[in-house]
């Protein structure tokens, strides 16, 4: 929108991106921007969910603070980014980012941070239906599938405007679950685990298209079913972290599983190692080269965690512990993650 409303004359051979669409124009030193065509949509840059640089663990239950790690000193989220504007006590909140900032969501209520300086964060007035839901991330919109008691639509919020709107067509069977969790791929959304109204643990994964917010469709199977995992992404894999099982919020049994599915073709998840401890509603961030989780509980421990660990996507392995600081040390459960997504 900015480059249509200036109509600048780009020079000959001068480059101009729009951040958003990852679409691109070359000048050529007479013609308005608006009359360039754009360079062909198969040249067009490609978007990475995967952060360049930075993650970012905002909220938890009872906490405001936004953590921040540098993927180049390896996960040790010691840096106080700044605040979202009020704490939650509810144990499964989350988020979505976009190329510039980081959303966090909590009960009914959404705010958002900047990601090239440290700053508080900000109310985004339309917000989105949050609790006990999951977030997702396209290059332009972010998304809430599920939640309680049982949602049968989806929030999409489009980054350009922040205004929420409904998606009914992402009604799906498993996507009323609680405490579920989601993780894109370039082109579809997943979302899988959690617990129905009965408290039966999902063992599904589902997608549906970004194109088109249709068809949701099954992906394939978890290895085993259950809620409050984590998940990171790379560009071909989703990953499943943690999470547990059991009777009952207050006697779960903690679980330190790790498992991958390929977003090439439908199928089910693997098991490919595990972390080093297992996590309950911890938070995963995503960089380019690994996967990580923070946070969390041990099962039915009142203690919140201030660990992370990581896994590389580049191997199927073990989780390794890198770093601690959460929350100033004292550890938090039921954060957000986010990172600073671009266009490569």
């Amino acid at each position: 929108a900015d480059f249509q409303s200036a109509n600048t004359v780009l020079a000959d051979g001068e480059f101009g991106l729009e951040t958003d669409t990852g679409k691109m124009k070359v000048g050529n030193g007479s013609t308005a921007y608006n009359s360039l065509q754009f360079v062909t949509e198969d040249d067009a840059l490609s978007w990475r969910f995967g952060g360049s640089t930075k993650g970012f663990v905002s909220g938890g239950t009872g906490v405001v603070r936004i953590d921040s790690m540098t993927f180049a000193s390896d996960g040790n989220a010691t840096t106080d980014w700044g605040d979202i504007p009020a704490s939650s006590n509810e144990g499964m909140q989350h988020g979505f980012s976009s190329t510039t900032n980081g959303y966090h969501a909590h009960g009914y209520s959404l705010s958002k941070f900047p990601f090239a300086a440290a700053g508080n964060g900000v109310a985004v007035p339309t917000g989105v239906r949050a609790y006990t839901a999951t977030g997702n991330s396209s290059s332009e919109a972010g998304y809430t599938v599920g939640g309680y008691p049982s949602a049968t639509s989806a929030d999409k919020m489009p980054f350009a405007t922040d205004t929420k709107a409904t998606v009914p067509a992402l009604a799906h069977p498993t996507n009323t679950a609680k405490n579920s969790t989601g993780v894109p791929s370039p082109t579809y959304g997943y979302h899988f685990g959690g617990s129905t109204p009965g408290a039966d643990r999902v063992n599904n994964i589902s997608r549906w298209p970004f194109a088109a917010d249709d068809a949701i469709s099954d992906q394939g199977d978890l290895v085993s079913g259950g809620e409050f995992f984590s998940g990171t992404a790379s560009e071909t894999h989703g990953y499943v972290l943690g999470g547990q099982t059991g009777p009952s919020p207050t006697a779960p049994t903690a679980n330190a599983v790790l498992y991958k599915w390929a977003f090439a073709s439908t199928g089910n998840a693997a098991d490919i190692g595990n972390l080093t401890i297992g996590r309950v509603q911890g938070t995963g961030i995503s960089s380019h080269d690994n996967g990580y989780s923070g946070g969390g509980t041990a099962g039915g421990s009142p203690s919140f965690l201030a660990t992370f660990e990581k896994h590389s996507f580049a191997s199927d392995s073990n989780s390794t512990t890198v770093g601690s600081g959460l929350e100033g040390g004292t550890g938090k459960r039921g954060a957000s993650g986010q990172q600073d997504s671009a266009f490569a």
